[in-house]
């Protein structure tokens, strides 16, 4: 019976995880509900891994809804939780966590995430941060991978103003995407960049990526 308990527990944090993601996007507050229903569970399992998923996805969803501080709470936790998890007995669903590209990669998302909110542009800085240690690290064999991690890096980039860095990065994802690496979220992933930067499209940086995801073949 507590055998079984002991993996029902990581797989129904795994299940507010995943439906938390889902809908984080456009009913954030039901989502980070979710995220804490899984932080709970996650803890009854002493599941540091999955916890730590759960806090990192927390700073998410207080990212989109501009919540400065407790971003930077969830994150200091998520942290926490990573440095007390062993791979060797961390479920396989949060194995992904465990990889320092990825936890600096969700760390870009939501700070540049974050970034975007009136009076919350110094956190601009610590996206781009965290996105050169995503490209940094990611290994080569995790190519559709190295999209997102472009994406992010051209994310950042033009937050801070890198025009150039935008072009080359953006430019790279599409050209990865086109490499046989799109998906579905991939394709979102791009839409989202490209109607970030469209309004600066008298940018010869942003001009050309448009023309690069406009006429893309994926």
């Amino acid at each position: 019976m507590l055998a079984r308990r002991a993996v029902a527990l990581p797989l129904l944090a795994n299940g507010y995880y995943r439906l938390g993601r889902v809908i984080a996007g456009h009913r954030t507050e039901e989502a980070m509900h979710l995220f804490g229903l899984g932080q709970l569970v996650a803890q009854q399992s002493s599941c540091h891994a999955s916890v730590a998923i759960l806090h990192a996805n927390t700073a998410w969803a207080h990212a989109l809804l501009g919540h400065d501080r407790h971003v930077v709470n969830s994150h200091t936790r998520a942290r926490d939780e990573l440095r007390h998890a062993d791979p060797g007995t961390a479920p396989t669903w949060t194995q992904f966590a465990l990889a320092p590209a990825d936890t600096h990669g969700i760390s870009a998302v939501f700070y540049a995430e974050l970034a975007h909110h009136p009076g919350q542009h110094r956190h601009a800085d610590t996206a781009l941060d965290h996105a050169h240690h995503t490209v940094t690290l990611r290994q080569p064999q995790d190519q559709r991978l190295r999209i997102f991690d472009r994406i992010s890096l051209a994310t950042a980039s033009s937050l801070t103003g890198d025009h150039a860095a935008f072009g080359r990065n953006a430019v790279a994802a599409v050209d990865l995407a086109e490499d046989g690496m799109a998906s579905a979220h991939v394709r979102d992933r791009l839409d989202a960049l490209w109607q970030l930067t469209r309004p600066h499209t008298a940018e010869p940086e942003f001009a050309t990526f448009g023309h690069r995801f406009q006429t893309k073949t994926v």
